[in-house]
């Protein structure tokens, strides 16, 4: 009897356990575990509309474990003596990785309740991502803008022509005002993790990522090979890319 309930035990832990096995990526002197897992997801629509949601600010050692956005008004760092506001390719690298994640993206909507005024709601929905790793290969802290997304980030893709046509507005390009969110500096040798949502296509194309603030040279990922749609492709053919500094 005894090894008969051990046995449905077993049964009934393997079964909730779920499918998806957490994602395990070795760095150089780290290890990046992806904490998390994966309810059914979907493809990003895309908007035209960058969204790079931070999920790690720190040191590039040991263990890393990411999952979920960092939350908007928690404190993050503090700055050092010498901050550098201006900086290229000399001063950051920025690295995609396409292998499979997952990104929960909260929702907002207005619902009206028939017996009272109109409520705030909220879901949470899960998307296909992927990780963009920054790094501080300097030796001075730089100030990436304060967003709990990376500001001035947006997508590219290589045409037929072997052009590269913009996208995506820049990720917070016009966010001016104040929000509350912290101001986040990547010191020395520090790494700073996103992920971004991929979007729905039937084709696939090949892309990268570049940063760039107001009037400063750009920053450019390596490039990689993601799902495209016709909507995106027609933005490539009329060549609309966006605001462009």
């Amino acid at each position: 009897m005894q090894r008969a309930l051990l046995f449905l035990s077993f049964i009934y832990f393997i079964s909730c356990q779920p499918s998806f096995q957490i994602k395990v990526k070795n760095g150089h002197g780290y290890t990046v575990t992806d904490t998390m897992l994966t309810r059914p997801e979907r493809y990003m629509p895309f908007d035209a509309e960058a969204g790079y949601y931070i999920c790690y600010i720190g040191p590039d050692t040991g263990r890393i474990a990411i999952g979920k956005p960092l939350r908007r008004y928690n404190i993050r760092d503090t700055h050092s003596c010498c901050v550098a506001r201006t900086f290229g390719g000399n001063e950051m690298t920025i690295r995609v990785d396409t292998a499979a994640t997952q990104i929960q993206i909260e929702h907002f909507s207005l619902n009206h309740d028939t017996a009272g005024p109109y409520r705030i709601t909220d879901s949470i929905v899960p998307y296909r991502a992927m990780m963009v790793t920054l790094q501080n290969i300097s030796d001075s802290a730089i100030y990436l803008g304060s967003h709990n997304f990376l500001k001035y980030m947006w997508l590219e893709i290589r045409n037929g022509k072997n052009e590269w046509i913009q996208l995506e507005k820049p990720s917070g390009w016009n966010s001016y005002c104040g929000t509350g969110a912290p101001h986040n500096y990547l010191h020395p040798r520090d790494i700073l993790i996103a992920k971004f949502p991929q979007y729905e296509g039937e084709y696939t194309a090949e892309y990268r990522l570049v940063w760039q603030k107001p009037h400063q040279p750009k920053i450019i990922s390596n490039e990689f090979v993601a799902p495209v749609n016709s909507f995106m492709l027609n933005v490539v053919e009329l060549q609309i890319g966006g605001p462009r500094y």
